[in-house]
């Protein structure tokens, strides 16, 4: 059994096995390959309103505000295509996925930015379990979207900017910091700071992980675990910076945490789960910085409210070994990393 398992995982996995790349970007200059923009009325221009949760459950609908503060945010969403193929996720017209994901990371930083959020043609999840030189013209084809979205930014904003992505989005937005900014001051100069949440290799000589919230142009990384769960690891070294407290080790409150429903439990109960309803629990939850001998790190989460009321009981699929929490990224660090910028930038 083990080994049929095995065989026929091996051969999903084979069923694609290179890339059919496009030798052109997409054209960044029309507002269909944008999912947000500034001028633009988008998701990110008017988000939803989210049900804040208490400790005791109590419901109520809180607004979301939006500012323009003067800084942008450049935002590359992660993996949602989950084919197992090798290959290019190259529909960029049904957006319903990426717009989903982009509400829930990324609508909410209108408070403190305006949010730049490109369609990109991104690698499918199984381009990851493939041999690394298989994977790079795949890789190297979803990044050149990525920069061209961004200089296309560049061309419409000479403003400070920060530059955020989860997962996959985390990895290029690393690869311009290392391959677009490192090398021209300007940039680095307007660079406020980058989130690549999620990615194995966020810190780079140039951009050292955040110590505090007055350094300039640093790395403010993790990736996720529960408590009571072992230490993911992701097969190669990983760095944490808790985002409540940059710099520090100890346990620290995470202010908002904003959780998607799951339609198989709904939390709280009366709550009508669906796509675009997001929960905000204020408080409840608290994060440290983990590290192991093999260079391992991962931000571990846990829950301190009352125990009847967490949230994430009984949600399945994060207590991965090796994924940990991951898909939650984000919903640990969003309001912390704006609670970060606005202490950097904002009066």
């Amino acid at each position: 059994m083990v080994s049929y398992i095995g065989g026929m995982w091996m051969l999903l996995l084979a069923l694609g096995d290179r890339c059919d790349l496009d030798p052109e970007t997409l054209d960044y200059s029309q507002p269909e390959h944008w999912i947000c923009r500034p001028g633009q009325d988008d998701l990110c221009s008017a988000p939803p309103p989210v049900l804040q949760v208490d400790l005791q459950g109590d419901v109520q609908e809180v607004e979301v505000p939006v500012a323009d503060t003067g800084i942008d945010c450049f935002f590359v969403y992660p993996t949602m295509d989950m084919r197992l193929a090798v290959g290019l996720h190259k529909d960029a017209t049904d957006l319903e996925d990426e717009q989903r994901i982009t509400l829930w990371q990324a609508a909410h930083m209108g408070q403190v930015c305006e949010v730049w959020a490109p369609v990109y043609r991104q690698v499918t999840i199984g381009t990851y379990f493939r041999r690394e030189k298989r994977a790079e013209p795949c890789l190297d084809s979803a990044y050149d979207d990525v920069l061209a979205a961004f200089e296309a930014y560049l061309a419409a904003s000479d403003r400070p900017f920060i530059l955020a992505g989860h997962s996959q989005g985390a990895h290029h937005i690393t690869r311009l910091l290392d391959e677009r900014i490192a090398d021209d001051p300007a940039l680095r100069e307007r660079l406020v700071v980058a989130w690549p949440i999620g990615s194995p290799r966020p810190e780079t000589e140039q951009f050292p992980l955040c110590s505090d919230s007055a350094e300039p142009g640093c790395v403010m990384a993790f990736r996720s675990y529960l408590d009571g769960n072992p230490l993911p690891e992701l097969g190669s070294p990983s760095q944490c910076v808790n985002p409540a407290a940059p710099g520090s080790l100890d346990w620290q409150p995470l202010p908002d945490v904003l959780l998607p429903t799951v339609p198989e439990r709904p939390t709280p109960a009366e709550v009508e789960p669906a796509l675009t309803t997001l929960l905000r629990y204020p408080e409840g939850f608290s994060a440290r910085c983990q590290s192991d001998d093999e260079g391992h790190a991962g931000l571990q989460v846990r829950w301190d409210g009352p125990p009847d009321q967490d949230p994430l009981r009984g949600v399945e699929g994060l207590d991965s070994v090796v994924a940990g929490a991951h898909i939650l990224d984000f919903a640990f660090g969003l309001y912390p990393l704006m609670d970060d910028l606005k202490r950097r930038r904002l009066p």
